[in-house]
C-alpha cells in the first residue's frame, strides 16, 4: 500500500508555538480549518499520555488594534492572552 506523501516543513516557515503542551483530546479545541500546523511529540505524562507541541503557520502579519504590526492566528492570540 502506498504511503500518504508527507510535506517536509521548512524551518525558514513562519509558525508561532501555542504555549503550553496538549493530549491528543485537546488539539480539536486548538486547529482552525484553513490554518497550517506543525504537531510533534513532546512527550508524556506520568500517567503514559502522549503530549504534543503545536506551532501554527502560515500567519500573515495584519496590524494590531493600535497600528503596530502583529501576528494573526490562534497561537498568537493565546500567546497574547486575547484568545
Amino acid at each position: 500500500m502506498p504511503q500518504p506523501s508527507r510535506q517536509v516543513w521548512d524551518a525558514d516557515d513562519e509558525f508561532v508555538r501555542f504555549p503550553g503542551l496538549f493530549r491528543k483530546w485537546e488539539l480539536q479545541e486548538l486547529i482552525v480549518p484553513g490554518n497550517d500546523y506543525r504537531i510533534e511529540s513532546a512527550g508524556e505524562t506520568s500517567d503514559g499520555t502522549p503530549l504534543f507541541a503545536v506551532h501554527e503557520g502560515g500567519l500573515a502579519e495584519v496590524p494590531a488594534d493600535d497600528g503596530s504590526p502583529g501576528a494573526a492566528g490562534s497561537a498568537a492570540k493565546l500567546a497574547a492572552g486575547v484568545a
